[in-house]
């Protein structure tokens, strides 16, 4: 599993890539105090993000004077977020002059699990935190389900992050066959039974409540087992499901390789759109 991480972190910006988007460009004007630009969802870029899901925050933080201390907390509803990346993201070139000492800002960007939680779903306050001091506070939509599948190149609708079942990953020169079992590694799939608290990895099987639906290249698939998925990892896996499931029949040539459409539907909502490269 550490090599999904891996290939996710060198795909996205300045180390912050295990998702979709990444940090849009701002002009200097949109970084003139401290705030929450954005909290998105990190596999499908959008706003809707789910109870115990991964969200990126996209902020402004100090430029001049630089702050002393990161980010030290991030709550939602008084409940604590799981950091698990953090670092800058400047995404222009430093074009502010500063005058008498007046400060500056720039983009930044944190990942973080949300609480699963104490936190009533519909539009929660988030707030970033340095120690004792609120940076910036701003509202968010939480749901019960927010699906997402992550991507190797951290594009939505890229490459669908998925193992065979020796856990190699399903590539363009390693396609998926129909009739095999394969696993994909999203986010945003709701309760497990047994709970899993925020920032803790299953130390066994946690199945998720409700049964997600798998489309490939339209066509629905066999789940085998939804979970929350187990392992340790720099930084984290927390917040990340893995579904088995079997590729169907979907129309192809014989021995010809196509690249399919894979999606997850699960509590009414449905992830990103990625791609599943399939052979017969």
């Amino acid at each position: 599993m550490d090599r999904v991480l891996s290939l996710a972190l060198a795909a996205g910006c300045c180390g912050l890539a295990w998702g979709q988007s990444k940090l849009a460009v701002n002009s200097p004007a949109s970084c003139d105090s401290t705030k929450i630009l954005s909290v998105e969802n990190f596999a499908t870029g959008q706003p809707a993000n789910s109870l115990g899901g991964m969200a990126k925050i996209s902020w402004c933080d100090f430029e001049f004077p630089p702050p002393t201390t990161p980010v030290t907390s991030i709550l939602v509803h008084g409940q604590k977020a799981f950091i698990t990346l953090q670092g800058a993201a400047q995404t222009s070139p430093v074009t502010s002059v500063i005058f008498h000492g007046h400060p500056s800002f720039s983009p930044q960007q944190i990942v973080a699990q949300l609480p699963n939680s104490g936190v009533p779903v519909d539009t929660p306050v988030l707030q970033l935190r340095r120690g004792n001091q609120i940076l910036a506070s701003r509202q968010i939509q939480v749901g019960d389900f927010a699906p997402g599948i992550f991507t190797l190149n951290g594009v939505t609708t890229g490459p669908a992050i998925v193992w065979d079942s020796t856990k190699n990953y399903i590539l363009q020169d390693h396609p998926a066959h129909i009739g095999e079992a394969v696993t994909v590694f999203c986010e945003g799939l709701g309760p497990t039974d047994p709970f899993v608290p925020s920032g803790s990895v299953p130390k066994g099987l946690a199945v998720t409540t409700s049964n997600p639906q798998v489309f490939v290249g339209g066509q629905l698939a066999s789940v085998i087992v939804s979970k929350l998925a187990t392992g340790s990892v720099v930084p984290s896996l927390t917040g990340v499901y893995e579904v088995t499931f079997v590729v169907p029949s979907v129309p192809t040539a014989p021995g010809v390789l196509s690249s399919q459409t894979l999606s997850i539907t699960i509590g009414g909502k449905t992830s990103n759109t990625a791609t599943l490269p399939v052979i017969p």
